[in-house]
């Protein structure tokens, strides 16, 4: 049976907002997930929250950030740039062959 398709909903549709263009309006909330050391993220994150962007997500947030150690949560909470200048990145780790 051939005919006329539904329209797509609005929640897939792109989402554009001061000119960065989201492919749909799926957004993934910030998680604590207790697993960052010394305020860096580790392979934990590139895999739970890869896995949001790899499975088509518009948007995927990271955990809580603090200014300084004193500013988290918890031990092990929060992200942070205080080992250093440097921005916090998730990156995909090295391949060694």
């Amino acid at each position: 049976m051939t005919g006329p398709t539904p329209a797509t909903p609005a929640l897939l549709t792109p989402l554009a907002v001061r000119g960065v263009t989201r492919p749909n309006r799926l957004v993934v909330a910030p998680m604590c997930q207790y697993s960052a050391t010394d305020g860096l993220v580790g392979d934990h994150h590139l895999v739970h929250l890869g896995r949001f962007g790899l499975g088509g997500s518009g948007l995927v947030l990271v955990e809580a950030t603090a200014v300084t150690p004193e500013g988290r949560v918890s031990h092990g909470d929060s992200l942070g740039p205080w080992t250093g200048p440097e921005p916090v990145q998730v990156r995909a780790p090295q391949r060694t062959s």
